[in-house]
């Protein structure tokens, strides 16, 4: 039985976090044994129940900063002691910790990266030399979930090859027209049915756009009056954006609605997603909105041009509010579309974007390593 470990800096909420364990049990289910290890307690976690039903193992590698060498020591003697065939490590801190631990315990890693842009909220300049030089000398392979993400980084990666592993998700069901009524009802009283309703999702960050969204969607109140927006997540900047909010007049029109455990009973009741980020890579949140029937606006960013066409929604380029707003107003002018493309959003997910084939691809990968094909070229290569 091959034995795997799928390293990352939290169990909190987020995209990496959410595919890593939706991974891991697709390849349980696959006869691969999987244990996730955290660098910071799981305490609290979004994704207990779904660990728990999955049969996980979790192990939690606690540290007084990036440099603590006794969790170094720790880590590599503990990986060593497992004998896994390979080590994927998620997010700077695990892509380091794990190539220098995997590097020395004689496992091959495969360092992950996720996005085509850099944060500068987060971005320090010695964590990502040191990551630079990881993963050129110590990974065997660096796996990528856009082809966006993949030529941005191809500079910095030397002769690491590079496999790209664009995201995958589940079709959801479909609710009633009861219970979408119901939804509506919650966040936006009894006149809801009558109200379009677009919706956002993803954590509140400068990257992700949403001042823009909200400067976008006031204009757009002014053609729609009834218009809602429902804004799903959680972040720092929270408290600016609500400001943002009560500064425009908006108090009436825009639900922030913090971090939910219902992002799809969300999807499913609203009638536009919107996508405002300044970069991206592969963008989870609009394969879940495709998959949930929704037309999707979206900026002209990372691989949202491979999976955004005329047939499922509108692309716009990244930081023009206005621009954005006339997408907003071109979509909610013409609701007898929305199914149709919907309908294609959700068939495109289906089809490309789909779990067993993007688990297919893992286990290839995988396989082609633990076999000996260390830094060769393996199904869904990218050189």
């Amino acid at each position: 039985m091959m034995r795997v470990a799928q390293m990352i800096d939290n169990l909190e909420w987020g995209g990496a976090q959410k595919m890593l364990v939706q991974l891991s049990g697709k390849l349980s289910e696959r006869g691969i044994q999987v244990t996730l290890v955290s660098l910071y307690p799981p305490d609290g976690s979004p994704f207990r129940q779904q660990i728990l039903d999955a049969g996980l193992r979790v192990e939690t590698f606690a540290g007084a900063g990036l440099f603590d060498l006794a969790r170094l020591s720790r880590l590599e003697g503990w990986l060593r002691a497992e004998k896994f065939d390979l080590l994927q490590t998620y997010l700077t801190y695990a892509n380091i910790l794990g190539a220098l631990a995997g590097r020395l315990a004689g496992i091959p890693v495969v360092a992950s990266l996720r996005s085509a842009g850099l944060d500068p909220q987060h971005y320090h300049p010695l964590r990502y030399n040191l990551e630079s030089w990881l993963l050129r000398h110590a990974a065997e392979r660096v796996l990528v979930n856009g082809y966006s993400i993949a030529e941005a980084h191809r500079p910095r990666l030397g002769g690491t090859p590079i496999n790209v592993i664009p995201n995958a998700i589940s079709l959801p069901g479909r609710l009633t027209a009861q219970e979408r009524a119901q939804v509506r009802q919650e966040w936006m009283g009894t006149d809801s049915l009558h109200r379009p309703v677009l919706i956002s999702v993803g954590r509140l960050v400068a990257p992700k756009g949403y001042s823009d969204l909200i400067q976008a969607f006031e204009t757009v109140t002014h053609s729609f009056p009834q218009a809602c927006l429902w804004i799903v997540g959680g972040g720092d900047l929270l408290p600016d954006l609500q400001a943002q909010v009560h500064s425009l007049g908006l108090e009436e029109h825009v639900r922030l609605t913090g971090p939910r455990q219902d992002v799809p009973r969300l999807l499913a009741a609203a009638d536009v997603y919107v996508n405002a980020s300044h970069w991206e890579g592969m963008s989870v949140a609009i394969l879940e909105a495709l998959a949930a029937g929704l037309p999707v606006i979206a900026t002209r960013v990372g691989d949202a041009g491979r999976i955004i066409t005329p047939l499922t929604g509108r692309l716009v380029p990244p930081q023009h509010p206005d621009l954005l707003a006339e997408a907003m107003l071109e979509l909610l002018r013409q609701p007898q579309r929305w199914d149709e493309m919907g309908a294609a959003g959700r068939e495109l997910v289906g089809r490309e974007y789909n779990l067993e084939k993007w688990t297919d691809c893992f286990v290839d990968l995988y396989r082609g390593l633990a076999n000996g094909g260390h830094r060769a070229v393996v199904p869904g290569g990218l050189q």
